[in-house]
């Protein structure tokens, strides 16, 4: 914060700060120059957003069939995704975690963990055992 002060970097007060800001005073995207006034280097992301969305819904997925399915701790794939609903903030309109995954199917997920385990040597990505069964039989939460 302090090189960020002496930088004058104060943010909205004179529009430069970590954003871009517009005339009106809009915060924008990170300024790109605030890097070098850090003294650090350009990062570099090796995520693309769908990737980042991914691992975080589908390990959610991942926990849930456990819960469901061998844990028991959850009787109904309705309780799960009210429970996100009202919880979480999961977007209503999905129809709750399981109802979006049975939209996707399973062995997409499945699938998709296991790669994003195997490539980004994530281990806690790797699906679950009922998931897994799940995904080969091609079965739904919902009946």
């Amino acid at each position: 914060m302090e090189a960020l002060g002496n930088s004058g970097r104060l943010g909205r007060k004179n529009g430069k700060g970590f954003y871009t800001y517009s005339e009106d005073g809009k915060r924008g995207a990170v300024d790109q120059t605030v890097y070098a006034a850090l003294g650090l280097g350009q990062p570099t992301n090796p995520y693309d957003s769908k990737e980042c969305i991914e691992r975080g819904v589908f390990a959610m997925i991942n926990e849930c069939s456990l819960a469901l399915v061998e844990d028991r701790i959850v009787e109904t794939p309705h309780e799960v995704d009210l429970a996100m609903i009202m919880g979480t903030g999961f977007p209503p309109f999905r129809g709750g975690l399981m109802k979006y995954t049975d939209s996707i199917g399973t062995q997409y997920v499945a699938d998709q963990l296991a790669m994003y385990a195997s490539s980004r040597k994530a281990a806690r990505l790797k699906p679950a055992t009922p998931l897994t069964n799940m995904a080969k039989s091609n079965s739904k939460f919902y009946k």
